[in-house]
């Protein structure tokens, strides 16, 4: 297996730069988003992940980050030689509930991923006065291109009052 690169700008870079298609495309038949939205959750789980290979706290993704890190975790190989050769181990995924303590864990851990890269994007890292809709609302009403007309189509059953009607 290649060795990642030694230095942490570097490192960071080739974790940003890794690509897996049959994950993206897993995600896209799984979630009914679009590419862009897929990759933009990829990119959102690497980001995540990367930050949780340096925090010691308990680290609390939102929706779309554990969804997508669910699809990825499909690919066990995938996800095994992914976490070997960015951070050296392997990255455990711990179900969590929807609490108070949990939400005050996201806040911080999407603070600590702020410091590292800057800008996140909002719709993959809600802000946490957002988080509770995406929370309630379920992934799709919250993806501008998810294409449902109903409830049936909906794929996800998150949330009895989840609307898949997309937002417009």
């Amino acid at each position: 297996m290649e060795m990642p690169p030694v230095d942490i700008a570097s490192r960071r870079e080739a974790l940003l730069n890794y690509s897996n298609d049959r994950v993206i495309k897993r995600f896209i038949h799984k979630i009914n988003v679009s590419h862009e939205d897929a990759s933009n959750a990829f990119l959102a789980m690497k980001q995540f992940l990367y930050a949780a290979s340096n925090f010691k706290e308990a680290c609390v993704p939102s929706k779309y980050i554990d969804e997508m890190w669910h699809t990825f975790i499909l690919f066990t190989k995938d996800y095994r030689d992914f976490c070997e050769f960015h951070f050296g181990f392997f990255i455990d995924h711990h179900p969590t509930d929807h609490n108070e303590e949990n939400f005050a864990r996201y806040i911080l851990f999407r603070e600590n991923a702020q410091s590292i890269f800057g800008s996140l994007n909002t719709l993959m890292w809600p802000d946490p006065s957002e988080l509770h809709q995406q929370e309630t609302e379920g992934l799709t009403a919250q993806s501008k291109s998810a294409q449902f007309k109903n409830e049936e189509q909906c794929n996800l059953k998150c949330n009895p009052k989840c609307n898949p009607t997309p937002v417009r």
